[in-house]
């Protein structure tokens, strides 16, 4: 079963865009993708598997309960609220701030990320030590695939394996979906597929 596993899903407000828009309601474009979204979480919590909500805005602010509002009427990503899905913000690029700043950082600066993002180290305890990490959500060439890079090269793996599954993500190019899918199997992260993945959570 999915027990010891860690489900991470990045920027997921991604699912309700089009073109720069957000979108307050179901995105018929991509139902199909939605009942898989719906399908992997329910399947992931049902095995004992824990979900990570990586969000690119802090829920105290005016973009961030917006974006909740268009995740929570969406009803396929109502399992991002459950009450044991932890949360973290990253950048926009998907990954956290450092834990020290590079000197000549403003202290206004150091302030607004200090408030606003997670670092290196507290993601790292929240992380823990998972059996496998299956990251979804957000755009997979950008942020789901910076993530990835970022958790193989920062964090020690161990045992541990990270996978991203593609069709539980939003692509904007296919050609650069395929650079970034041999890009990231060169760093140790493999992309599988939905029937792959749901396969994985019940062993």
């Amino acid at each position: 079963m999915g027990v010891g596993d860690l489900v991470h899903i990045v920027h997921p407000y991604t699912f309700q865009l089009q073109g720069n828009t957000l979108v307050f309601g179901l995105v018929e474009e991509t139902e199909s993708r939605n009942a898989q979204v719906k399908s992997f979480l329910e399947t992931a919590v049902e095995s004992g598997s824990r979900l990570l909500h990586h969000r690119d805005r802090a829920p105290d602010t005016i973009e961030g309960a917006m974006v909740d509002v268009a995740l929570r009427v969406s009803e396929y990503l109502e399992t991002l609220f459950r009450q044991d899905v932890q949360q973290v913000v990253t950048t926009h690029y998907g990954v956290p701030i450092p834990d020290i700043y590079p000197d000549g950082t403003s202290q206004e600066f150091r302030d607004f990320a200090d408030r606003t993002f997670t670092k290196h180290t507290p993601l790292q305890k929240i992380i823990g030590n998972p059996r496998r990490n299956f990251v979804i959500g957000g755009i997979y060439e950008a942020c789901v695939a910076n993530f990835a890079n970022y958790y193989a090269q920062y964090y020690p793996m161990g045992e541990r394996k990270i996978v991203c599954i593609r069709e539980l993500c939003v692509s904007l190019d296919e050609k650069e979906q395929k650079k970034i899918e041999g890009w990231l199997k060169s760093k140790g992260v493999k992309t599988i597929s939905y029937e792959e993945a749901i396969s994985l959570l019940k062993t």
